[in-house]
């Protein structure tokens, strides 16, 4: 576990709710311009609508169509709502410019697509996201400091026993390591009955020994809770 892997986790944790917040939103101001743009473009074809915008107004409309789009879609990141959002934009640029014989109708509508094409989600490969989806946490700590100097790690790890196996050893690193000697309690909080104790207590880290009552007549995980905890010490 790396040093940062807490704040790193804090922050995905924020980013997480913050898109919980919005996405909502966004799909409705998506669905809202949907329903507009359908009805201008309705409008445009039954003559209600005989002239294109202006070219001033239309540069600041279509700027902002632009900047709504490559907002919702940063935020979203959906493969769906891409091509939601480029129908909606092709939707609005017929409207407004219909029938696009004014050489500035194109130019501002072929700007748009283009840097809409341009401005990506960022993604994770077909390979990291994959890994994502297989892999199971079996360490997880966390690391706190009160007011007067005292470190402590709490976490969660995980002992894993093939089938005919009764012990397992984990390690457990301490990083950025501790100033002086932690002291350590463990137990078995989930899981078939199991013995923990300490086998070695390091600065750096410490080894545990997980055994079973008897031996696994199939593959086993035990949840063990880990305290570390490096005392201060003593005023004088």
């Amino acid at each position: 576990m790396l040093a940062t892997d807490g704040t790193w986790r804090e922050a995905d944790d924020v980013d997480d709710d913050w898109r919980g917040a919005v996405a909502p939103a966004l799909m409705a101001s998506l669905v809202l311009a949907l329903v507009v743009s359908c009805f201008l473009l309705a409008r445009r074809a039954s003559g209600a609508l005989d002239t294109p915008l202006a070219p001033l107004q239309l540069t600041i409309a279509a700027a902002s169509l632009l900047v709504w789009a490559v907002a919702t879609r940063l935020r979203l990141r959906d493969g769906r709502v891409d091509w939601l959002l480029a129908t909606v934009l092709a939707l609005f640029a017929v409207a407004f410019s219909f029938p696009g014989d004014r050489s500035i109708d194109w130019l501002v509508w072929l700007a748009v697509f283009a840097a809409y094409g341009l401005i990506r989600p960022r993604r994770s490969s077909p390979a990291i996201a994959s890994d994502k989806r297989a892999e199971q946490i079996v360490q997880r700590l966390t690391r706190s400091r009160t007011a007067d100097g005292c470190e402590t790690i709490r976490g969660t790890l995980i002992a894993e026993f093939a089938p005919s196996e009764r012990t397992a050893v984990i390690h457990v690193a301490f990083c950025p390591p501790f100033e002086r000697l932690p002291s350590i309690e463990c137990e078995a909080v989930d899981g078939p009955a199991c013995d923990v104790k300490l086998a070695q207590v390091l600065h750096q880290g410490t080894r545990l020994e997980a055994r079973l009552s008897h031996a696994s007549t199939a593959a086993e995980r035990v949840t063990i809770e880990i305290v570390a905890t490096d005392h201060p010490p003593l005023a004088v």
